[in-house]
């Protein structure tokens, strides 16, 4: 024989299995309940709102994208410009490299010694201007060390 507590708990599982269908499914109607109140209207007017709030953003990113186009192509004119001076300069130096292969070895020596003698010239204006200003510092230091000497300043 089965023992009267275990049909007890039985049943008291039992009811506890309804009671917790019931409100499941109470639940279930009571939702489906509140998608049935809207109307179609209501709904149709729910839908051209999202629809026109979902036009505005894609408006706002046809914007940022039109915005991203235009900088894009102002940074590619800039770098064509760029490109064009680059490839000018390039074909001026190569003139340059041009004329200066076909110069005789002889001219260019002569270049050279040009400027190596200019460069000299100017170490020796250098050299006197400092010997210059050497002697010129000597001398106001004497002619002052005078002065105070002879107006006995201490």
């Amino acid at each position: 024989m089965i023992d009267p507590i275990f049909i007890k708990i039985f049943i008291i599982s039992f009811i506890i299995v309804l009671i917790s269908e019931f409100v499941n499914s109470y639940k279930l109607r009571k939702k489906h309940a509140v998608r049935r109140e809207v109307t179609p209207g209501e709904r149709i007017q729910q839908l051209i709102s999202k629809l026109s709030s979902s036009s505005q953003e894609i408006d706002a990113i046809i914007k940022d994208v039109v915005q991203d186009i235009k900088r894009r192509q102002t940074v590619l004119e800039e770098l064509k410009a760029r490109h064009h001076t680059l490839f000018q300069k390039e074909e001026e130096l190569s003139k340059r490299v041009q004329v200066l292969n076909d110069l005789p070895l002889e001219a260019a020596k002569y270049f050279q010694q040009i400027n190596e003698q200019t460069l000299q010239q100017m170490e020796k204006k250098r050299a006197r201007r400092d010997i210059l200003m050497f002697v010129l510092g000597i001398v106001v230091t004497n002619v002052i060390a005078i002065l105070l000497r002879v107006f006995e300043v201490r």
